[in-house]
C-alpha cells in the first residue's frame, strides 16, 4: 500500500489496533516500511511522518 500526504502523517496506536482488532505495538510498524522520504518520528502511542523542506 503507499500512502502519500503534505506535510505530516500521525498514525496512532489506538487507530492501529482497532483496525487490526489486536494490540500492537508501533515497533512493529518499522519493519514494514519498503521505502520511505522524509523523517520519522516514534513514540509508543504514535508515528509520525513528515517532511521537511531544506532551502
Amino acid at each position: 500500500m503507499r500512502i502519500d500526504t503534505d506535510g505530516e502523517l500521525i498514525l496512532r496506536r489506538a487507530t492501529l489496533e482497532v483496525a487490526l482488532g489486536r494490540p500492537f505495538r508501533m515497533s512493529e510498524l518499522e519493519v514494514n516500511l519498503s521505502s520511505f522520504a522524509g523523517r520519522i518520528e516514534t513514540t509508543d502511542d504514535y508515528v509520525r511522518f513528515y517532511y521537511e523542506k531544506m532551502l
